[in-house]
């Protein structure tokens, strides 16, 4: 936790034709993992979190913790800050703030919402904040119908950073993203 990620990916036409779908800043193919205080920016060819319970992980990948982030920068060729692949089990995302994702935050990538299989437990999305300038931009790719809870949530409301120019991700006082998170009990700000 309280890391800086910034500028991680290739640039286009290094490796092969679909060079925006080989980079992630984390992947995450384990169990029991807490993604916590990070800031991510100006990851332009990656995703800066997948979750990935595919195949070759026996029995898939559980009880996996995303709070209180920041994000920010859209990847030009891929949708969203957050992807999940297949047989990720009971994962929790709560307290973060993503800003310019493209239209949405968090891309299920193996299915949509509504197949969601309860095998893979209950999914929750609490208190995080979604914004972009550029376009209406939505907490998920598709709205879960079942075995996902989420409330609190934020869309398209500016987090007001105080300077994104110099990525300052500091939040200035007139922020609605202040006050409005679950206490995750972090006693630092990695900012």
């Amino acid at each position: 936790d309280s890391n800086i990620f910034y500028n991680i990916g290739r640039f286009p036409g290094g490796c092969a034709v679909n060079d925006y779908n080989k980079d992630q800043v984390l992947y995450i193919k384990a169990s029991n993992v807490n993604i916590l205080n990070n800031v991510f920016y100006n990851n332009l060819s990656a995703w800066n979190i997948s979750l990935d319970g595919t195949l070759d992980v026996p029995g898939g990948i559980e009880n996996i913790t995303i709070s209180n982030n920041t994000f920010y920068g859209d990847n030009p060729q891929r949708d969203g800050h957050i992807n999940i692949l297949f047989n990720v089990r009971n994962p929790v995302i709560k307290n973060n703030i993503s800003h310019t994702p493209g239209p949405y935050f968090i891309e299920n990538d193996s299915q949509s919402w509504s197949d969601w299989s309860s095998t893979y437990g209950k999914g929750y999305a609490y208190n995080n904040l979604v914004y972009s300038a550029s376009e209406a931009t939505r907490l998920f790719n598709f709205t879960p119908t079942k075995n996902w809870t989420w409330s609190g949530n934020i869309e398209s409301q500016n987090p007001e950073f105080v300077n994104l120019g110099t990525y300052d991700f500091h939040l200035k006082s007139t922020s609605p993203a202040i006050d409005n998170g679950i206490d995750a009990g972090l006693n630092i700000d990695s900012e």
